[in-house]
């Protein structure tokens, strides 16, 4: 089991550029395929559980060619 600690920080993905916005809409709407890439730092875990404590550093969405289309 894999367990974020900063999660709520990761909530809501804001894109403020309004070109790069649109784009995503437009993806979304269509069906394409969307990547969402998490980094995360593993952090600690449990001995005699099979759970992984992780701290999320980065999340980036890109496109099917790998662009990434909004990141944070």
């Amino acid at each position: 089991k894999l367990q974020f600690s900063n999660s709520q920080k990761f909530k809501n993905l804001v894109v403020a550029n309004e070109e790069q916005a649109r784009t995503l809409e437009s993806l979304r709407s269509k069906y394409n395929g969307l990547d969402l890439r998490v980094y995360y730092f593993a952090n600690d875990t449990i001995l005699g559980e099979k759970r992984l404590n992780a701290e999320i550093m980065k999340i980036q969405v890109v496109d099917a060619k790998g662009n990434v289309l909004a990141e944070m």
